[in-house]
């Protein structure tokens, strides 16, 4: 799969056998892999991804097979809930015992 590139992020459209071999072809580099489904044929098993993530109005499949369910049809709700994550566990470091 030497046409995986460091700087291509969506591969869109692609057949699911394809999207097995990309995600295991970038988890072998030691890559973080994030699955978006919405439909039940675009659902991959727990353990070829690092992180499934569907939205609220995706069949009721999709939902199941995810670890986070976006309430917004934006990723970037999901770059907001990454960042306050940070700052809070950060806050929390600080915290003397």
């Amino acid at each position: 799969m030497r046409w995986l590139s460091k700087t291509n992020r969506l591969r869109p459209r692609l057949a699911r056998p394809r999207k097995n071999r990309i995600i295991l072809a970038l988890k072998s580099r030691n890559h973080v892999v994030g699955f978006l489904a919405t439909a039940s044929t675009t659902r991959l098993p727990s353990t070829r991804r690092n992180v499934g993530v569907s939205v609220a109005t995706a069949v009721d499949v999709a939902k199941d097979a995810a670890d986070i369910i976006l309430l917004e049809r934006d990723l970037d709700v999901l770059h907001a809930g990454i960042l306050e994550g940070r700052r809070a566990f950060g806050n929390v470091m600080t915290v003397p015992c």
